[in-house]
């Protein structure tokens, strides 16, 4: 849990990488509740970075905007 106490610590986690993966645009949310990879991120996938984190993010236009 976090200090809070009303979040675990994995769903927080989760919640802040699709946050920062969507402003990278290396995500989509096409319905509430589901995530789709768009093209920039099949990209990203196909060779994929050591460490995919902010920095790495702030590389992206997109993000470095937000």
């Amino acid at each position: 849990m976090l200090p809070s106490g009303r979040q675990r610590v994995l769903h927080n986690r989760i919640h802040w990488a699709k946050f920062y993966l969507t402003k990278a645009e290396l995500l989509e949310s096409p319905k509430r509740g589901r995530f789709a990879i768009t093209p920039a991120g099949q990209q990203v996938l196909a060779n994929p970075p050591a460490r995919l984190d902010t920095k790495y993010l702030l590389a992206i236009p997109a993000f470095r905007d937000f």
